[in-house]
């Protein structure tokens, strides 16, 4: 026995490396000093987290779907604890307010004073929470049109069976961009062959003649070497003279892989537009590239990638853009949509997953002048569906077909596999009111 023991005295087990005697110690204290202790302690850990750029610990809630990717760059939106403005807003959504159809100027009007009192129409925030998981990233009641329409219902026959809650339901109403649902717009495209010809959608020429060889083929001695320079050689890069020097110079070094900031060089629209997408708003922000096991959709458990960059889909040597279109995106992509593509009818007719998703627009050339580019925000054609409806859908399909799948939940699942069980309710309306 101890001479502890003896005198009748008993060990205190440590834990953590502070004794429980000094645990004791504290909780003697008056609760003034006990109060002080914690919050400096408290104080101390928080700013140790804040230091070493762990702040997800600080969010007040799930962050949505839309945002959770950037969730570790809370400078984007907010000036220190304070709510995020506009244009926080507006410099990652601008393709999606192009044509808001309720723009914050309109509430200026004093007419709107009243309206106000009950939503601040001008403020992003007032609509939208994004440290909460709400259906569309909606915070408010889905009654909001009827706080400023509430007239709709008598002068409209056709919505006044209408319950107040379901304006925003799949293709009625979208309160940013309400184009496609137009009347005027959807009359003019009624009554039109479900499939119909049509050119193929703004196909890229080719470039010029292809470049002489960078050097002759003897020179490659590692065969991973030759078997660059022949994709190369069959590449539109060497087409347009764009050799190793262009991409890989770094000042007097050599750059083994450059990122995107060298594809912008020459393809800085594309650049851009990725960025301002799911796929690339890490990297407009300064953060890592995103992974697609940070992903909140289903994705392959070895996907082909470790991170989504421009290097990702497109082989800066070879450039298969056919690959780019289709099994990049199945390379990583694991949902019940990208499953059944290869099956689709879409598929069998050589739409990819770019033709949809990635869609190819006409932009301003900086000389003057349209070119082709694709779109790359891969954001932008996913919500509200009938964005899609005008952006993709109606080169090839009628207005009645594109809105009858898109708001199919289940037509969607199967990639368009079978036709939808019944037109959508919007097309109903307008035909019930005469139109063609």
């Amino acid at each position: 026995m101890s001479s502890r023991e003896k005198k009748g005295e008993h060990s205190i087990p440590r834990k953590g490396g502070l004794s429980a005697r000094a645990l004791l110690r504290v909780t003697s204290w008056p609760l003034g000093w006990q109060v002080l202790a914690l919050a400096i302690g408290l104080s101390s850990w928080m700013g140790i987290k804040v230091w070493l750029g762990r702040r997800l610990w600080l969010l007040p809630g799930i962050t949505s779907d839309g945002h959770h990717v950037i969730e570790d760059a809370c400078d984007a939106c907010h000036a220190g604890f304070e709510p995020p403005g506009n244009d926080a807003c507006r410099n990652c959504h601008r393709d999606e307010l192009a044509d808001d159809t309720h723009p914050t100027a309109t509430f200026d009007d004093p007419r709107w004073a009243s309206d106000l009192l009950r939503i601040d129409a001008r403020r992003c925030v007032s609509c939208h929470a994004e440290h909460a998981r709400n259906q569309r990233t909606l915070s408010v009641r889905r009654e909001l049109c009827f706080g400023c329409h509430d007239d709709v219902v008598e002068r409209r026959d056709t919505h006044r069976d209408f319950a107040a809650g379901s304006c925003m339901d799949g293709g009625c109403h979208n309160y940013h961009d309400n184009r496609t649902l137009d009347v005027a717009f959807m009359r003019k495209r009624l009554g039109m062959a479900a499939t119909h010809a049509h050119a193929p959608r703004l196909r890229r020429e080719p470039g010029g003649q292809p470049a002489p060889p960078i050097a002759p083929a003897g020179a490659f001695a590692d065969p991973a070497a030759l078997e660059i320079r022949r994709g190369w050689l069959a590449s539109a890069h060497a087409r347009d003279g764009v050799d190793c020097v262009r991409c890989h110079s770094e000042g007097e070094g050599y750059d083994a892989s450059p990122d995107e900031r060298v594809c912008a060089d020459c393809h800085a629209f594309e650049v851009d537009s990725f960025r301002h997408g799911k796929h690339g708003a890490r990297r407009a922000l300064g953060l890592p590239a995103l992974r697609p096991a940070e992903a909140r959709l289903p994705m392959r458990s070895d996907p082909e990638n470790d991170a989504v960059g421009c290097a990702a889909c497109h082989d800066a040597h070879a450039l298969d853009t056919q690959r780019a279109a289709v099994e990049a995106c199945l390379g990583c992509h694991d949902d019940e949509h990208s499953r059944n593509y290869p099956h689709s009818p879409h598929a069998a007719a050589g739409v990819t997953c770019a033709t949809c998703h990635l869609p190819r627009i006409e932009v301003a050339r900086e000389q003057g002048g349209l070119r082709v580019a694709v779109q790359h925000n891969n954001s932008l054609t996913l919500q509200p569906s009938d964005r899609m409806a005008r952006m993709v859908c109606l080169d090839c399909h009628s207005l009645e077909l594109s809105f009858a799948a898109l708001f199919d939940v289940d037509v969607v699942r199967t990639n368009f596999a079978r036709m939808p069980a019944r037109s959508h309710s919007a097309i109903e309306m307008l035909q019930a009111a005469g139109a063609p």
